[in-house]
Order: C-alpha cells, then sequence, then structure tokens
C-alpha cells in the first residue's frame, strides 16, 4: 500500500514538472518515467531491460525530421552544407545537454551513481531525445512538432547565435594546418563499452605529435570534441602570437571594408534621392496637368457644315465605236495577163515610127 501511494505520488509529481516545463499534461505518464530513467539504473521486466534507450532512439529521428523542416523553412536560400551544418549544431550532443541542464531535466533523471561516471557525459541530451520520444507516442507527430518548436527551441536555443558560432573545429583544424603545411591526422584509439552504447577515444595527431583527444558515443562527435580542444590549446594561442605580425594587414582590411561599406550606403542614398526626386517631378506634372485641365475654358461648339449640294447628272453621250481595220484573210489575187484567142499573142502590135526628115542646111 505504501509502495502504490510513493509510486501515485511520484506519478503526480512528474505530472506537475512536465506541465511546468512544457505547458502540458501528459496522458500515458509510464512512458515518461520511462524517458527519465537512465541505463544505469535499469530496471529488469521479463528478461528485458527497461530504461530510455530505446525513447531516446526515436526522439533523436523525430527531433531530426523536425529541425530539418524549420531550418529549410528559416533559410529558403541557403544550400545543403549550410542546412546539414546548422542541424548538425542543433542536435549536437554539446547543444542538447545544454538545453536539458537549462530545461531542469537533471532533477528528473533516475541514476545509478554506483554504476560509474562514464555514462553520464550526455546524461541530460539523452534524457532530452528521450522525453520527445515519449511526448510522440503519447500525443503524436503534430503535437510533438509544436512542442519542440515552441517550447524546446523558441525557448531555450538561439539558432541565429547558433549560426554565427564557429561549430566545426575539425575543418577549422584541417584548414590551418594546410595553410602551415601540416600533415593532420585523427585516429580510434579504443573502445569502450558503457551499458548498450559504445565510447569511442580519438586521438589528434599533427605531423605525428598528439595534440588532444576525446571521448564521445560516435567517432564523428569525438574527432569534433577533439579537434576543438586541440585548436583551443595549440591554435588559438599560435595565432594571438602572430597576430602582431599582421596587424596592418588586418587594419587595411577593415579600412577597405569601411569604404565598401561608405559607398554602398551612399550609392543607396543616391538611388533614394533619384526615385525621390522623379516621383515629385510626377507628381507636381499630374497636378500641373490637372489645374490646367480646371482653368480651361469650355470650347465652342463648332457648327455642323452645310451638306453640299448634289452634281447635276452629266449627260449621256454616244457610245464611241472605235474603227477596226479588218484584213483579209487571203490577199487578193492580181488580175492575170489577157489571153488571146487561138493562141495568138495578147501583146499590142508594134507601130513603126518613121522618122522625121532632116533639113537640109542653107547655103
Amino acid at each position: 500500500m505504501l509502495k502504490l501511494f510513493r509510486a501515485s505520488r511520484a506519478n503526480r509529481d512528474l505530472r506537475r514538472a512536465i506541465k511546468s516545463i512544457l505547458g502540458f499534461c501528459p496522458g500515458n505518464i509510464f512512458l515518461y518515467r520511462l524517458a527519465f530513467r537512465h541505463r544505469s539504473a535499469s530496471k529488469v521486466l521479463n528478461g528485458v531491460r527497461r530504461n530510455n534507450e530505446r525513447l531516446e532512439y526515436l526522439g533523436d529521428a523525430v527531433l531530426s525530421v523536425v529541425i530539418a523542416e524549420y531550418l529549410f523553412k528559416k533559410y529558403p536560400t541557403q544550400d545543403e552544407g549550410f542546412l546539414t551544418e546548422m542541424r548538425s549544431k542543433i542536435v549536437s550532443r554539446a547543444s542538447l545537454n545544454k538545453v536539458g541542464l537549462h530545461m531542469g531535466l537533471h532533477k528528473m533523471i533516475q541514476l545509478d551513481q554506483g554504476h560509474g561516471n562514464g555514462g553520464f557525459k550526455s546524461v541530460d541530451g539523452d534524457a532530452l531525445e528521450a522525453l520527445i520520444g515519449a511526448i510522440f507516442l503519447d500525443k503524436g507527430f503534430k503535437f510533438t512538432k509544436k512542442i519542440i518548436l515552441r517550447r524546446i527551441v523558441g525557448m531555450h536555443m538561439d539558432v541565429d547565435e547558433l549560426e554565427r558560432k564557429d561549430w566545426n573545429y575539425k575543418s577549422k583544424l584541417i584548414d590551418w594546418c594546410q595553410k602551415e603545411r601540416k600533415k593532420v591526422d585523427f585516429r580510434v584509439e579504443s573502445s569502450t563499452r558503457q551499458g548498450s552504447k559504445k565510447l569511442y577515444k580519438v586521438e589528434v595527431r599533427v605531423d605525428g605529435e598528439v595534440w588532444a583527444s576525446a571521448m564521445e558515443h560516435s567517432v564523428k562527435s569525438a574527432e569534433q570534441l577533439a579537434a576543438e580542444n586541440a585548436y583551443k590549446k595549440v591554435v588559438d594561442p599560435w595565432l594571438v602570437s602572430h597576430a602582431h605580425k599582421h596587424a596592418h594587414l588586418a587594419d587595411d582590411m577593415e579600412a577597405e571594408k569601411q569604404r565598401l561599406k561608405q559607398e554602398k550606403a551612399e550609392r543607396q542614398r543616391q538611388q533614394q534621392r533619384k526615385k525621390a526626386e522623379e516621383a515629385a517631378a510626377v507628381a507636381a506634372a499630374i497636378a500641373m496637368s490637372e489645374a490646367a485641365a480646371e482653368n480651361a475654358p469650355e470650347p465652342e461648339p463648332v457648327p455642323e457644315p452645310e451638306p453640299a449640294p448634289e452634281p447635276e447628272p452629266a449627260p449621256e453621250q454616244a457610245p464611241v465605236i472605235p474603227y477596226e481595220t479588218v484584213m483579209a484573210e487571203e490577199p487578193v489575187a492580181m488580175a492575170a495577163e489577157p489571153v488571146a484567142p487561138y493562141g495568138e499573142s495578147a501583146a499590142e502590135p508594134e507601130v513603126a515610127v518613121e522618122p522625121e526628115p532632116v533639113a537640109e542646111p542653107e547655103a
């Protein structure tokens, strides 16, 4: 009886805590109790260890989908690489640990302190993901999405600050080593099991020298953490010590940046001034045309022209028949010479002309 009373009281306290943190009353309280049960405090039921790891797996998938859609809508012009990096910043273990601690989840997590401290490094982030999985099973995806965006991201994360933050220390360290002609290498030195998960130890070696190491539940997370440790330990002091060599270059770059900024501002002011002048000129022209239209005298009515008299019809003229020359189809035959009867010639007889007498000359 006392055990049931204590369980009922614990459930009531858990409901109040969730109501205070997330703003809603849970339905299936047993899902939320399981979400806050660390693997170090696992309970065995029918041969199965009961803890929050399965809910953590589910919550991680739901959180990734919601954050991916959120970033897709928030940054409509950014490419896939930017969106992937931003999602990694938000759902990273360090970010979720910080949010879970800020929400006060650590007070509700069931831990077995005698289990060791190796698996307690990311306990707050794991509990947050398990809590998201419990909400998904209890209330559905649409409700869970609203809780993530309004009560977790909206209240406990600054996405704009995460955008400005240099998170990918691995890329920064590789870029610096390439500029300085150094060889960088990430090696997985060992792995240990913590419950059902593994911890990977990764070392960062530059020119064969170990600069830093880190342990995380995934190789990529361990590489990022080791790179961050190495960058802050070695590269940042090196940059500070060499800053004076490039101080004049930095000043010149800053002066050039300010000059370009001023030129851009001046161009914008000129464009605004030009637009204002054009708008004023258009308004003045419209006002002048309206005033001229109001003061103009009304035009006198134009008399309609008298209709022109109809022209008299012209006298009819006789049709003119053109002269046509008719050519004979066949030439006219010439008259034949007369033919004398009986074979006589039809030629006229020659008349003898007597010569005139020649007068004798006088003596």
